[in-house]
């Protein structure tokens, strides 16, 4: 965006289109894909690893498999584009997800939560998985955790975009959060 931003309703509106454009071609790549998936296979994605992509996996062919599924070329796009929009959501400075969280939270809220999904994702990779730290390092770097100020930093959000920010990180968790394995 070119100049100053007249307030945080702007940065929201900016920022939720490109999430909710990718998610849609990418639900429709894996309505599209999913049918002519190989299950059984010794390698390939388990569709439990996101709830959002189990479910639809679930809906398309019925089940979830209980091996790996190896992706045809549409579906494979469509779970990138998941991936995609998820990273592009986490609420952490210049990403999409940052500027949501910007105009949900202001200045001080935003930078506050960005810092505490960085330290959760330095932490996750020291005890976790080390691929956390990658990520954490990236988005540190690239995008940061600070946010540009709007020129009217007071006006709240309207109820209807709250809602849509709220629903846009129940999104990202949905994408990021594997499906629940039996008896756990």
């Amino acid at each position: 965006m070119r100049g100053a931003v007249r307030d945080r309703a702007v940065y929201f509106d900016v920022a939720i289109a490109g999430p909710l454009a990718g998610l849609v071609a990418a639900v429709m790549a894996l309505f599209l894909g999913l049918p002519g998936s190989v299950t059984g296979t010794a390698h390939g994605m388990a569709p439990s690893s996101s709830l959002l992509f189990a479910g639809i996996y679930r809906v398309v062919t019925g089940a979830l498999p209980t091996g790996p599924v190896e992706l045809g070329a549409v579906a494979f796009a469509g779970w990138l584009g998941l991936v995609v929009t998820a990273l592009n959501l986490i609420p952490v400075g210049q990403l999409d997800g940052g500027h949501i969280a910007y105009a949900l939270l202001g200045h001080r809220g935003a930078a506050t939560f960005g810092k505490a999904i960085v330290g959760l994702l330095l932490v996750g990779g020291v005890l976790y998985s080390p691929h956390l730290l990658t990520w954490a390092l990236l988005i540190w770097f690239c995008a940061g955790v600070g946010h540009p100020p709007a020129q009217d930093e007071l006006t709240e959000l309207s109820g209807g975009r709250k809602l849509l920010a709220y629903l846009t990180f129940a999104l990202l968790l949905a994408i990021a959060l594997p499906w629940p394995a039996r008896g756990a």
